[in-house]
């Protein structure tokens, strides 16, 4: 496989860096998959769904969002939604220049769930599919004094140091969770206000928005998931207008199901369904 690695300047100027993976050959290559990573993390940490995808002819595409990784920013804040979703746009042109015509599905994990959501829901028309991975899209489980809280110190003081997320729920795999902790490019801070209130508000409107989503949808959850209740990827599918959609909740996993060890299952699962709408 052939590995790019590039950067653009984002909105308000903000540097963003971005990586692809894509098969060899261009006569290969059967599909785009453009991947929002979570909360914290980066594009560096998606090797497995690369490995899984690519050989089956599959072009990944990566960035990391502002204030993550090796984009540049206030770490880990969401200071206006709309420029996350902006960059994302950025990442869909250039791969749709470089691989014109192919079917393009959208990946997102976790706050980039919420992410991907938001960007499908404006988007539906150059999606071939939707997979949300353990999304935050709900706001299942946070008590409603605190979602106010967090709104209004949001929106006074947006880099505000909040809750900081538990490691270990990232997976069951030590070795995972060690690896994450000592990953100089993820963010180990508290969660800044303003990103809070941005994740918050945004779930909230998809309550009123899931119904209008008419692309194939696939959802994947684990069971044990404690960074985000499975609860939310239970809701969004059963919220979602798709007629084509699935949801498939594995029991035992931990937040991260393309890091747990039974993470064959789930990638065999996924590269499945991107095989069968391609």
């Amino acid at each position: 496989m052939q590995h790019i690695e590039e950067s653009f300047a984002g909105c308000a100027g903000i540097t963003i860096f971005w990586q692809a993976w894509v098969p060899d050959s261009a006569s290969s290559t059967k599909a785009v998959v453009v991947v929002a990573h979570g909360y914290g993390e980066h594009s560096g940490r998606y090797a497995n769904v690369v490995e899984a995808l690519v050989p089956q002819g599959f072009a990944v595409y990566i960035p990391d969002h502002r204030g993550h990784g090796k984009s540049g920013g206030h770490r880990a804040l969401i200071d206006r939604y709309q420029y996350f979703l902006d960059d994302l746009d950025r990442v869909f042109a250039r791969a749709a220049r470089d691989h014109p015509g192919l079917p393009v599905f959208l990946v997102g994990h976790s706050m980039g769930g919420n992410i991907a959501l938001a960007s499908a829901l404006g988007n539906q028309g150059r999606l071939s599919g939707l997979v949300l991975s353990g999304p935050a899209v709900t706001n299942h489980g946070l008590p409603k004094p605190l979602m106010i809280m967090a709104k209004i110190v949001g929106r006074l003081n947006p880099k505000a140091a909040t809750k900081q997320l538990a490691a270990e729920g990232v997976s069951s795999d030590p070795a995972v969770v060690a690896a994450y902790v000592n990953d100089p490019l993820v963010f180990h801070g508290k969660m800044p206000a303003g990103t809070a209130k941005a994740l918050i508000e945004t779930s909230e409107s998809f309550q009123a928005r899931l119904p209008s989503l008419g692309v194939p949808l696939l959802v994947v959850h684990g069971s044990a998931d404690t960074v985000v209740s499975v609860e939310s990827g239970k809701t969004a599918y059963t919220l979602a207008g798709s007629k084509d959609k699935t949801l498939n909740v594995y029991d035992g996993l931990a937040h991260e199901v393309f890091n747990e060890p039974e993470r064959a299952k789930v990638l065999n699962d996924v590269s499945a369904w991107l095989n069968a709408h391609c």
